[in-house]
């Protein structure tokens, strides 16, 4: 939680129950940009580039939206963000290809 580790909220003052429900619905706004193209877009191959482009933008967006809690500079945020996630894709797509997952 940005406020508890900033210092902006006391430990105790925290809510177990608030901080889920928060993760929770966050969880399902971050993963908006990368389903909403399947339901709009009617071609597969569309909506996977589509699905693609808007997801690199949201990381991007989010990386940048971390400075106005750590009041770095914006784009190196943002270039954070993408390595990280970009790491993390490749991880579980390698994942996939071990466990004989298919495109």
């Amino acid at each position: 939680n940005v406020a508890l580790a900033f210092g902006s909220i006391k430990a105790s003052e925290r809510s177990p129950l608030i901080a889920s429900v928060v993760a929770f619905f966050l969880f399902i706004a971050g993963s908006l940009a990368s389903v909403i193209p399947f339901v709009l877009v009617h071609d597969r191959y569309g909506a996977m580039v589509t699905s693609f482009v808007c997801t690199i933008l949201a990381i991007l967006v989010v990386g940048g939206v971390k400075t106005w809690a750590t009041k770095g500079s914006w784009w190196i945020s943002a270039f954070e963000n993408f390595i990280i996630t970009s790491g993390g894709g490749a991880v579980a797509y390698g994942i996939g290809l071990l466990f004989g997952g298919t495109f």
